[in-house]
């Protein structure tokens, strides 16, 4: 029995990306992360073919992650009482956004996070029912609020 293998050849235009990707971190002489510099970020969007980072999209960047004094998290802050908090309305909305825009965190921890912070808004998680008829819908049962 013969078993066909076939070769895979990259596209020469990624290979070229990479290359370029590769050359701009190893030459970035700042300190820190260079993802946390807006200039590398900039270029290696470019780079990438992909579009400059909006407004909103920066201040979730600087945001991300940055405590500036213990207990204080500037990420939370942005999304719960800062502009973000017009941004969203839903705890699908909100998640969305935070996928959007915040890179780097697994999937489960941004909807962690999601569900923190919709009870810390409304003071019901998504799931009560409070949640249901907030959003049009009739309640599961006959008593309306936690179980």
């Amino acid at each position: 029995m013969t078993v066909a293998t076939e070769q895979v050849v990259p596209n020469p235009s990624t290979v070229e990306r990479q290359s370029q990707l590769f050359d701009l971190y190893n030459s970035w002489q700042g300190d820190g992360d260079p993802d946390d510099d807006p200039e590398f970020v900039a270029e290696a969007r470019d780079i990438m073919g992909l579009p400059p980072l909006t407004e909103p999209a920066m201040a979730v960047r600087a945001a991300a992650g940055h405590d500036v004094t213990p207990g204080h998290d500037e990420l939370h802050h942005y999304w719960t009482v800062g502009p973000g908090l017009a941004r969203w309305r839903t705890w699908t909305e909100l998640l969305a956004n935070l996928v959007e825009e915040v890179h780097g965190e697994p999937l489960e921890v941004l909807k962690q996070f999601t569900s923190r912070w919709f009870f810390e808004r409304y003071g019901f998680y998504a799931g009560d029912d409070r949640n249901r008829i907030m959003n049009g819908k009739l309640p599961r049962g006959h008593n309306v609020g936690p179980g």
